[in-house]
C-alpha cells in the first residue's frame, strides 16, 4: 500500500486535515475538515480499486473547494488575519490532485501491460 506514491500523498492529505481540524475554532470548518480527512482515509485504504479511487478523489477535491468558500464566507470581513487557514485547504488540494496524477499514471500503466497479454 505505502509503495505507491499517491498513497502517501494521500496519507499528507488525512495529516493536513487533522491540523485544519486542530486549528479551526469553527464548528462547522472542523466538521467539514473531519469529513475530508475520512475521506482522505477511505481513498487510501481503497488502493486497490483504482476507479473508485478517482471518483473518491474528486469528491474530496470538491469536499476541499466547499471548505475554501465556507471559510471565504466566514472571514470575508477578516481575511489578512486569517491566511493561515487558507493554506491548509491549498495544500490538501495540491496533495490531492497529486494523488490524482499518481493513480492516473497506474491505471496507464495497468492498461499498458494489459495490451501486451
Amino acid at each position: 500500500m505505502i509503495q505507491r506514491s499517491q498513497s502517501i500523498y494521500l496519507f499528507f492529505a488525512v495529516l493536513i486535515a487533522g491540523f485544519y481540524f486542530n486549528y479551526s475554532s469553527v464548528f462547522m470548518l472542523k466538521i467539514v475538515s473531519s469529513i475530508i480527512a475520512i475521506l482522505s482515509l477511505i481513498t487510501l485504504i481503497l488502493y486497490k480499486n483504482r476507479s473508485l479511487q478517482l471518483r473518491l478523489s474528486n469528491i474530496i477535491i470538491g469536499t476541499i473547494l466547499m471548505l475554501v468558500a465556507l471559510q471565504i464566507y466566514k472571514f470575508s470581513n477578516n481575511f489578512m488575519a486569517n491566511i493561515m487557514q487558507f493554506v491548509f485547504p491549498i495544500l490538501m488540494i495540491i496533495q490531492v490532485l497529486m494523488a490524482v496524477n499518481g493513480i492516473k499514471r497506474d491505471e496507464a500503466l495497468i492498461r499498458s501491460q494489459d495490451r501486451l497479454r
